[in-house]
C-alpha cells in the first residue's frame, strides 16, 4: 500500500486549485504551463479581526467565549488588505454574452468611485457578439474630471531603487544593465543640470530621498512594465523613454507612470478589479501632476471644448519660462503626456482628451526655442515621434476632418525614426499626411477645381506606388519583412485615398487590393516587429471587405494581434468592424454618432 506524502510548502495558486506543486522558484512550472498567475510562497497570515462572522456569535454550545476565526476571514475588498492577498481571493465577476441589440462597452469605468466597476469581457465574447446599432456603441464618459492635489513625492527614482523594486522578479542582464546605468548615462545631458533641474511636486529635502521600498503588488507590476510590457509599445530592442522619465521626474510620478500602464494591462490579462483600481489611481496622479505643475485651472478636459486652446496656451506659456529647470519641465511633460496616450490605446483607444495632448507636441514641434531644448536629449525625439504619429493615424479617422498638429517639417526631418518605431516607411507617412490635408481641402472647400483633386490623387497615388524604393532604405528591419511590411502600408493607404476620391474604378480596385493585403500580411511572421504595429491597415482594409473569407482572414489577423499584446484600442475595433460589416455603412457613420463625435470621443487606431 503506498502512502500519499503531503506538504504544505506549496505555491498559493496550487494550493488554492488543489494541485500538487512542484515548488520551481521564482514561479512553479504548473502555473506557468497552465497560464496561471503563480502567488508565490510567502506566508500569509490571516487574523480573527478579520473575519466580521465570528462576532454574531457569542458563546459556544457549552456557554465558553468564542475566539479566533471561523472559516475563511472575509476581507474589505475597498483595500484595508494588502492588494496581492485581495487578488487571491476576490472572485472574478463572470461576463455574460451580449445580445443582439446592446454591444458590451469594451471598457467603461467612472474616474470619481468603482462601485459601479464593470468587468471587461474576454476576446470570444466580443468576437462571437452581434453588431449592435450605432446608438448602443461604447457608451465612456465624453467629460472626464481630473481634481486633485500636487503629489508628495518621498524623492528621486534612483537606481538602487528600481533594482530593489525588480529584484524579486527580473534578473536578466539587459534589465539590470539598463537599470545601472540610468545614473551614470551622460547622453540624457549634463548630470549637474539633470540634479538640479528635477521637477518635483514638493520641496523635497536631500534627507528625505530615502524611500521605502512599495508593496509586492508594485513590485510585480514594474516588474511586468519593464519585462513584458515595453516591448509591445513600439519596435525598439530596448525603448529610451523609460530612461528619460526615470532621469527627470521624481519618484512617485515616474513610479506612477510605470505602474498606471503595467495595471491597465494586467487588468486585460487577468480580468481583476485591484488592477482596474490601481491603473485610475496612478494615471489620475499623472493628470494631477500635468494640472498643479502647469496651473491648469481645476476644468474638464473635453475633445473640441473651447477652454482647451487656452489650455495648450496655458502650457505653452510655462514651457517658455526661461529658468532653471525649463529643459526638465519640458521633458516631464512629455513623459506625462505619453504615458496618458498609452494609456488611452491600453484602455480602449477612444479618447475625449488626445487632441489636447497633440496640440500641446504639435506647438512645440513649431517652437524653435523649445525644439531645440529637445533635440539636447536624445531620447524626447521618441516620444514626440510616438506622439506625432498618433496624431496622424487619429487624424485619419477623425470626424472633425482636422489637420495633423505636428509641424509638417519635423515629420519630414524624422520620418525615418517613426519608420523605426511603428514600420511605417517615411515617405508612406508623408503620403498619410498629404491624404489628411486632401480631405481638409475638400471638406472645407467642396467647389474646389476637379482638376487640381485629381492632380493630388496621382501625386500621392505614385508615391506609395514606390514602396518598394522605401524599404531598401532601412537596415534596423530584416529586408524580407520590410518589404512585405511595406507593400501592406502602401496597399491599405491607396484603399484609403481611392474611398477619399472615389470612382466606379476605383472601387473594383479595392476589392484587388483587399486581396492582394491578405495574402500579402499572410506571409509575414506572426511575431514580426512590422505586423505588431500594423493597427491601423488591418483596420483599414477590413473596412473595404465584402467577402465572408475576407472579413474572416482580417478578423483573425486581428484576433492574433489582441492575444499577442492584450490592448483595448484592438477590441474597439473590432467592435466597429462588426457594425460596419453588419450595417453595411461606412465606420465614419458610427463616429459621426452620439457616442463618438457628438460626446467629444476621438478613436485612436495605433
Amino acid at each position: 500500500m503506498t502512502t500519499t506524502i503531503r506538504t504544505r510548502t506549496g505555491c498559493w495558486t496550487c494550493k488554492r486549485r488543489h494541485r500538487k506543486c512542484d515548488e520551481a522558484k521564482p514561479y512553479c512550472v504548473n502555473c506557468t504551463r497552465s497560464g496561471k498567475v503563480c502567488l508565490g510562497y510567502g506566508v500569509k497570515l490571516a487574523f480573527d479581526v478579520d473575519d466580521s462572522r465570528h462576532t454574531a456569535l457569542k458563546k459556544d454550545s457549552k456557554g465558553r467565549d468564542v475566539v479566533g476565526f471561523r472559516g475563511r476571514p472575509r476581507f474589505n475588498h475597498e483595500g484595508t488588505t494588502e492588494p496581492s492577498i485581495v487578488a487571491s481571493i476576490v472572485p472574478k465577476k463572470k461576463v455574460g454574452k451580449p445580445t443582439n441589440t446592446e454591444l458590451r462597452p469594451v471598457f467603461e469605468y467612472d474616474r470619481k468611485t468603482s462601485a459601479d466597476f464593470k468587468a471587461k469581457p474576454t476576446l470570444p465574447a466580443i468576437l462571437q457578439s452581434q453588431t449592435p446599432h450605432e446608438s448602443s456603441m461604447v457608451n465612456q464618459q465624453s467629460v472626464v474630471n481630473f481634481h486633485g492635489t500636487s503629489l508628495t513625492g518621498p524623492g528621486f527614482l534612483t537606481s538602487s531603487a528600481i533594482l530593489g523594486w525588480l529584484a524579486d522578479f527580473d534578473s536578466s542582464a539587459t534589465l539590470t544593465k539598463f537599470i545601472e546605468d540610468v545614473d551614470n548615462d551622460q547622453s540624457l545631458g549634463p548630470q549637474a543640470q539633470i540634479s538640479d533641474a528635477r521637477i518635483t511636486s514638493t520641496e523635497i529635502a536631500p534627507s528625505s530621498r530615502i524611500r521605502l521600498p512599495p508593496s509586492s503588488q508594485e513590485n510585480r507590476l514594474l516588474a511586468h512594465y519593464f519585462s513584458s510590457l515595453l516591448p509591445l509599445f513600439d519596435n525598439l530592442v530596448q525603448s529610451p523613454i523609460p530612461r528619460m522619465t526615470i532621469k527627470f521626474c521624481d519618484a512617485e510620478l515616474a513610479k506612477s507612470c510605470f505602474i498606471a500602464l503595467s495595471s491597465m494591462h494586467m487588468f486585460a490579462r487577468e480580468n481583476r478589479q485591484n488592477f482596474h483600481q490601481s491603473s485610475i489611481q496612478h494615471i489620475d496622479k499623472t493628470m494631477d501632476h500635468f494640472i498643479t505643475n502647469f496651473t491648469i485651472p481645476e476644468t474638464s478636459l473635453v475633445m473640441g471644448h473651447p477652454q482647451n486652446g487656452r489650455i495648450v496656451d496655458t502650457v505653452i506659456e510655462h514651457l517658455r519660462l526661461h529658468d532653471q529647470k525649463q529643459m526638465s519641465r519640458l521633458l516631464v511633460l512629455l513623459a506625462i503626456v505619453h504615458t496618458n496616450l498609452l494609456f488611452i490605446v491600453l484602455d480602449s483607444g477612444r479618447s475625449a482628451i488626445c487632441d489636447v495632448f497633440f496640440e500641446i507636441v504639435g506647438q512645440i514641434t513649431r517652437d524653435e526655442e523649445l525644439l531645440s531644448l529637445c533635440q539636447c536629449v536624445k531620447e524626447s525625439s521618441f516620444v514626440i515621434a510616438t506622439v506625432s504619429w498618433f496624431d496622424i493615424c487619429t487624424a485619419l479617422t477623425s470626424q472633425k476632418v482636422r489637420n495633423v498638429y505636428a509641424s509638417r517639417k519635423w515629420i519630414s526631418d524624422y520620418g525615418d525614426t517613426i519608420f523605426i518605431l511603428f514600420g511605417c516607411p517615411a515617405k508612406i507617412c508623408e503620403a498619410l499626411v498629404d491624404m489628411i490635408e486632401l480631405r481638409c481641402t475638400m471638406t472645407k472647400d467642396k467647389s474646389g477645381s476637379k482638376q487640381s483633386i485629381e492632380y493630388q490623387y496621382h501625386r500621392i497615388k505614385s508615391s506609395l506606388l514606390n514602396y518598394r524604393e522605401y524599404a531598401t532604405q532601412t537596415t534596423y528591419y530584416n529586408f524580407r519583412e520590410a518589404m512585405k511590411g511595406s507593400h501592406c502600408w502602401s496597399m491599405a493607404s491607396i484603399t484609403y485615398l481611392n474611398r477619399l476620391v472615389p470612382s466606379k474604378e476605383r472601387e473594383m480596385e479595392n476589392k484587388w487590393l483587399v486581396s492582394e493585403f491578405i495574402a500579402t500580411y499572410q506571409q509575414l511572421p506572426q511575431k514580426s516587429k512590422m505586423v505588431a504595429q500594423m493597427l491601423w491597415p488591418l483596420f483599414q482594409i477590413g473596412c473595404e471587405c465584402e467577402a465572408e473569407e475576407d472579413r474572416t482572414a482580417i478578423m483573425s489577423f486581428l484576433e492574433v494581434l489582441y492575444l499577442n499584446n492584450r490592448m483595448g484600442n484592438v477590441t474597439t475595433l473590432i467592435s466597429l468592424l462588426r457594425w460596419t460589416w453588419s450595417s453595411g455603412v461606412n465606420y465614419s457613420e458610427v463616429l459621426r454618432g452620439s457616442s463618438w463625435l457628438g460626446a467629444g470621443i476621438e478613436l485612436m487606431p495605433v
